[in-house]
């Protein structure tokens, strides 16, 4: 693919369902049982009631913003609303706690800002909002910061209210934001911690954000825990040098696979773009064909000023 932007918008948006479809079936296994279960994941594996290639929450969720986006050429919070409900009725796949709790009163007419509320708890930090986020920095790579910190927060809301997971989705936002207008991800942390701190705000997630160039690989949480998610997504980015090895070692290594290599494969898929992804993972993911027309109209509509 000759343009090397509309590469990182396909990349980023394949990356989510790649990372998502490859750790589903290791969800919540050790690195000790995912090596005596399948020795080690390469490739799409059927597990349970998930087909080869089949994706789940992290994925739905994300194609529930990029949809939304398309479809109405501008940022809605209520057609997201509407989108995530659409998914939730429809039987949904490995839908997290606090999403299903909060989209659950929503049905039954909470207003979405009242449900997460609801839902909000000290124990409630998951990076459930951050996985799904990875259209947004896309959507307004024209807009600037504060549109896409704006965006972001806002779709957090829908589900989840804890200051952390708000935060940990704005850095997870802003990531992708840094690799698709920038080509040296040496400097991401620094982007991160300077020209990101006001907007990320919340000094827990700083301080992951510091740690990543301060730990090795041993030390580092896989669990659904955001402070876990972003130290550990930033690490596996930035100490790897390819989509494939970053999305397996996210997906091998135990824990909350399918979030983090959905994650994972946002932030490579963003920086090494679509064409660094191995064509049996793109021809094996369910629904890949509709992800790439949809992540094409949405650089249309982002970069060239299409509506549709």
């Amino acid at each position: 693919m000759d343009n090397q932007l509309k590469n990182k918008f396909i990349g980023c948006l394949l990356g989510v369902g790649i990372g998502d479809a490859l750790g589903a079936p290791a969800e919540g296994l050790t690195v000790s049982q995912i090596k005596d279960k399948y020795d080690v994941i390469t490739d799409y594996i059927a597990s349970g009631d998930l087909k080869k290639g089949e994706y789940t929450d992290d994925t739905s969720m994300t194609l529930g913003i990029l949809e939304a986006l398309v479809e109405n050429g501008f940022f809605d919070i209520n057609s997201i609303v509407d989108k995530f409900l659409m998914w939730f009725n429809a039987n949904p796949k490995g839908i997290g706690n606090t999403t299903y709790n909060a989209l659950y009163l929503i049905d039954q007419g909470y207003s979405f800002e009242d449900a997460s509320q609801e839902v909000y708890s000290p124990l409630s930090a998951g990076n459930g909002a951050a996985m799904r986020v990875a259209p947004i920095p896309l959507f307004n790579y024209k807009n600037g910061l504060e549109k896409v910190v704006q965006d972001t927060i806002d779709s957090c809301l829908i589900t989840h209210a804890h200051p952390e997971s708000i935060s940990g989705s704005v850095a997870t936002s802003l990531t992708i934001y840094y690799n698709i207008h920038n080509g040296d991800k040496n400097k991401l942390t620094s982007f991160l911690l300077n020209e990101g701190r006001d907007y990320i705000q919340n000094m827990n997630i700083l301080k992951a954000i510091e740690s990543v160039d301060l730990v090795s690989e041993d030390e580092l949480e896989r669990t659904g825990y955001i402070l876990d998610t972003i130290r550990t997504g930033l690490w596996i980015f930035m100490h790897t040098d390819s989509f494939e090895d970053s999305v397996l070692n996210a997906v091998n290594g135990g824990g909350d696979t399918d979030t983090l290599g959905a994650i994972v494969g946002s932030f490579s898929g963003s920086f090494y773009g679509f064409d660094s992804i191995p064509d049996k993972w793109i021809k094996g993911l369910k629904k890949s064909q509709n992800i790439m027309k949809l992540a094409e109209r949405l650089y249309d509509i982002s970069i060239l000023d299409k509506l549709f």
